[in-house]
């Protein structure tokens, strides 16, 4: 059989919660998205035929309405940034510590139900792993009260995804959206200014 690849509005974002006092740190998110391997999430979970974003929508489709930035992978990049920033790593134990000594961990926020989405979760925390950032990946209704009835699970976790992201809170979470509907994405992307 052969893969016909066609392209479509389906995006799958990590999203950083700058309200978050550790990622309101801009050299800590730009050393996570250096060390995040965009290119391998591509080829294991989209049979290589994804297209990389730098924004939340199409590059192929939208019309060049696309941030100038690029987004590419920098390992080295990445640890250089946290060196200078001050994340090292002063117990000995390959993870870094925040600024001021204190632990360092980081939660990535998915929905539990959703195993593409859990998987890119994981290679994210993997990617972060080599950098001496320590994560976990959780599911948004871990903390919640577990329903009696496996039917209700889908809806459950969706719902308190949906709640986590709309409170603000999350670290970082991977998100899917699906523009497709979208006939103007002036109001989405409006800053609102």
């Amino acid at each position: 059989s052969t893969v016909e690849p066609y392209e479509t509005q389906r995006v799958e974002v990590l999203s950083m919660n700058t309200q978050d006092p550790l990622l309101s740190d801009v050299h800590l998110r730009r050393a996570l998205d250096l060390a995040i391997n965009k290119e391998r999430i591509i080829d294991s979970l989209y049979l290589s035929q994804g297209t990389m974003a730098n924004f939340f929508v199409n590059p192929k489709l939208s019309a060049g309405a696309v941030a100038k930035e690029e987004s590419y992978l920098s390992v080295d990049g990445a640890m250089d940034g946290l060196d200078k920033a001050g994340y090292k790593d002063l117990d000995g134990d390959g993870f870094r510590e925040g600024k001021n000594g204190e632990a360092l961990i980081l939660t990535i926020l998915t929905n539990g139900e959703n195993h593409r989405l859990k998987t890119e979760a994981q290679l994210v925390s993997e990617d972060l792993k080599k950098i001496g950032i320590r994560s976990r990946v959780k599911s948004a209704a871990d903390s919640e009260a577990e329903g009696d009835e496996k039917q209700k699970n889908t809806d459950r976790q969706a719902d308190a995804f949906a709640r986590a992201l709309q409170s603000g809170n999350y670290q970082l979470a991977v998100v899917g959206m699906d523009f497709s509907a979208v006939v103007n994405l002036s109001s989405v992307l409006s800053s609102g200014a």
